[in-house]
């Protein structure tokens, strides 16, 4: 097994044990940070395992999830647990939570309804090395094939 493999299977084991443990500490103390933390860390979890998933075969619905879950929503989650943090002003990380959770279901919507150019995808390079170098974008349409927009 390459090491290409292996860091996301370690980071999927990692990531799974780390949301254990908030979503265990968030049903003693109740705070809402923990809660949104540990649907990160879930989230973090599925794209780095769809990243491993995708060093061993190509599959539309495992790239997408990959592309959601590791590209898109992980970082605005985990902000939003730190907005429930240190925000103190009443209502306003709630409000917050409402326009991201409307953000993140119409990003799903529209990834998992964009057409994809598979045969852009090298299954002989990791998915990530493949988005550094534009391709996995091209693979979305995102960007002309073989050229930075």
């Amino acid at each position: 097994m390459s090491l290409s493999m292996l860091l996301p299977l370690a980071s999927t084991i990692m990531s799974a044990v780390f949301a254990v443990i908030l979503l265990r500490r968030y049903a003693q103390r109740r705070g809402k940070h923990l809660l949104i933390w540990g649907i990160a860390m879930i989230m973090y979890g599925l794209g780095t395992f769809a990243e491993f998933y995708l060093n061993l075969a190509w599959n539309a619905t495992i790239f997408r999830l990959w592309y959601l879950c590791g590209a898109t929503l992980v970082a605005a989650w985990l902000g939003q647990g730190t907005i429930y943090l240190l925000v103190r002003k009443p209502h306003v990380a709630d409000i917050l939570l409402v326009v991201l959770t409307i953000a993140s279901v119409i990003a799903a919507v529209h990834l998992f309804a964009t057409p994809l150019n598979e045969s852009l995808f090298d299954p002989s390079v990791p998915v990530s090395h493949q988005y550094a170098t534009n391709s996995a974008r091209g693979i979305l349409g995102l960007m002309p094939e073989g050229g930075v927009r």
